[in-house]
């Protein structure tokens, strides 16, 4: 079992923030152009809420099987490799491609390759979201996790402007393949810094539970608010979700350099706002500042649906 020395610390910390930097890119092309590349396709409402809820449904099921797929392999890193890789082929390299295929396929194969890449990002997210106990001290494990947070955000924002302005001078859907393979190749670049990632070897193993000791949390009254809370938030915010790409596209006409601009503010904002967290915090209490921003949320639909131009 390797120890987690001061050398081997700092060297993780910077391939993780190598890890967030290159996947930015990745993200900017998924968080802003995929729903948008699906609807320029020709998708209909129906395929874009497919896209959306069959892919959340999927990476929930994938999200439950990271303990059992970790429990294979000698450590997190090792467990990494398949699910990390799968997902990342089909999320950009395998949506790039679709639009080579017939026109009358290309929005059903795009669902396809969405979706099943949803089961892969699942156990990935689960297996990393473990391995980074082992890879980064618990005491240095928060700002770690917060500085990727801001040079996500602020590289997201950086990515979606070059993206935006790329794709508003390229020919469809050239324009939108060659973005998705920079993106599968950003996301490859990401998975080496992963991989370079020592974390010591822990074996899982999973031991029979007597029935004495089984506990129902949802009797627990605070879970179970907790739970409730997090389901309405989710629900509220993902249920607009499949209709403002389309209402940006059709309904305003936005060409996808005046998404890009949109995406930056958008970007900006929530650099801003991991900025001063601490501060909000301390001046609300995190229940207060949950409930704020949660009744917050629904100005962004309500100003698009508002909009006329």
């Amino acid at each position: 079992m390797q120890l987690l020395t001061p050398a081997i610390q700092r060297n993780n910390i910077r391939y993780l923030y190598g890890d967030i930097f290159w996947m930015s890119a990745a993200f900017a092309v998924e968080w802003y152009f995929l729903g948008i590349f699906a609807i320029r396709l020709g998708a209909t409402l129906l395929q874009i809420g497919l896209i959306t809820s069959l892919r959340a449904l999927m990476m929930v099921i994938g999200s439950t099987l990271a303990t059992r797929w970790r429990a294979r392999y000698r450590n997190h890193i090792a467990a990494l490799d398949i699910p990390t890789v799968a997902y990342r082929v089909l999320l950009y390299f395998a949506v790039a491609s679709v639009a080579f295929l017939p026109d009358d396929w290309r929005v059903n194969a795009m669902v396809v390759v969405v979706v099943l890449s949803a089961i892969p990002t699942g156990i990935a997210q689960g297996v990393f979201l473990g391995m980074m106990r082992y890879a980064v001290d618990e005491r240095d494990l928060a700002r770690v996790v917060a500085r990727r947070s801001i040079l996500m955000n602020a590289t997201v924002l950086i990515w979606v402007l070059i993206l935006g302005q790329f794709l508003e001078r390229v020919t469809f859907p050239l324009n939108y393949q060659i973005g998705f393979f920079m993106a599968f190749l950003a996301s490859m670049l990401s998975w080496w810094d992963i991989h370079r990632i020592k974390v010591p070897d822990v074996v899982i193993t999973f031991t029979s539970e007597s029935s004495a000791t089984r506990v129902n949390v949802w009797k627990y009254a605070p879970f179970t608010r907790f739970a409730l809370m997090i389901f309405m938030i989710n629900f509220s915010v993902f249920m607009a979700a499949p209709i403002v790409p389309l209402q940006l596209v059709r309904g305003l006409n936005a060409s996808d350099g005046w998404i890009s601009i949109f995406g930056i503010f958008e970007m900006a904002a929530g650099v801003l706002a991991t900025l001063r967290i601490e501060w909000l915090i301390r001046r609300f209490g995190i229940g207060r500042l949950i409930t704020i921003t949660t009744f917050a949320t629904v100005m962004h639909p309500f100003i698009l649906g508002l909009t006329t131009n």
